[in-house]
Order: structure tokens, then sequence, then C-alpha cells
């Protein structure tokens, strides 16, 4: 975005961008994808106390649809009603297929799977689940549409995985 200098010649408007990942999750220790669950009423209020004692000029929230952090998002908007409210399936975590929101402990089984996913995630893809390539695909693209529209300080309230392909783009 540029604006008109007094001599009519073009200055480039910075715009902030703010990537906030959620709380830690009230569910036994899985791989929360796509699977909706929940961060502590006391966290969410944690985090959002402070964020906004950090001073941050944004105007515009967009969160993902999923509640550990369309809640924290909602959250925020209700303590600074002015702000733009957006929320963008765009920003979801990516899929852990088969796996999704099933408790390591439940797990064992797919203990073999699950480490060579963690060593390498690109050739080691979850049953199922969306591939790496794909998550990064669908994550920039996202970048992409939402960098071309972008007008103001924005806070993204997502995931670690999203907030990953975000920098990796």
């Amino acid at each position: 975005m540029t604006l008109n200098k007094a001599d009519g010649s073009k200055v480039p408007k910075t715009i902030n961008i703010y990537l906030l990942r959620h709380g830690k999750t009230v569910g036994e220790p899985a791989l929360y994808g796509h699977t909706d669950i929940e961060v502590a009423l006391e966290r969410q209020a944690e985090i959002c106390r402070c964020l906004l004692e950090e001073g941050l000029d944004f105007s515009a929230v967009q969160t993902s649809p999923l509640k550990r952090c369309s809640d924290l998002a909602k959250l925020i908007h209700a303590k600074k009603p002015e702000l733009e409210l957006a929320v963008k399936s765009d920003w979801k975590e990516t899929y852990f297929g088969e796996l999704d929101g099933v408790p390591f402990e439940q797990a064992k089984s797919s203990w073999d799977l699950l480490d060579a996913f963690w060593q390498a995630p690109k050739q080691n893809p979850l049953p199922k689940a969306e591939p790496l390539g794909d998550f990064y695909l669908r994550i920039s693209a996202s970048w992409d549409a939402f960098a071309k529209t972008v007008d103001k300080d924005t806070l993204i309230v997502c995931h670690g995985g999203t907030i990953r392909m975000i920098l990796a783009k």
C-alpha cells in the first residue's frame, strides 16, 4: 500500500501483522489438528490480558474457526469491540488424519509412525493426513490472498503449524 507525500511522491505504508498461537489445550497430549479442543478459560483470559498490555496497535483480528483460537479472538474482541473480527477457515491447523486428536497414550501401536513423522514429516505422512506439502500450499495460498488485501495492522490468532508455514513462506 502506498500513501502520497505532500510533494505527491509515494511512500509505502507499513502494515504490521501479528501472529498469535493459542494456549495449551485442555486435552490429553495428542496431535490436535482439526480436532476442536478448547483452552482453559483462565488461560485464554491471561493470554488476552498479556496481549492487550503490550499495547500493540492492531485494528483487525482474524482467527481460525477452531475453539482454541476463536475463543481467544472473541475474548480479545470483547475487550476491544472496535476491532474488526473475522473467522477464517484458511488459518486452520493441518489435519493429522487417523491420529488427529488421538491421545498419545491410546496411540501406542502407532508410535513408530509418529516417530517417523516427527523425524521427517514430508517423507512420512500420517495415515489419511494432510500431506505437509499440501498444508504448505494451502497456507501459502491463504497468505498470498491475505497479503493482497490487508490494509490495516492485523492480529491473526492461529496454530503453531500454521505459523510455521507462514514463516516458511
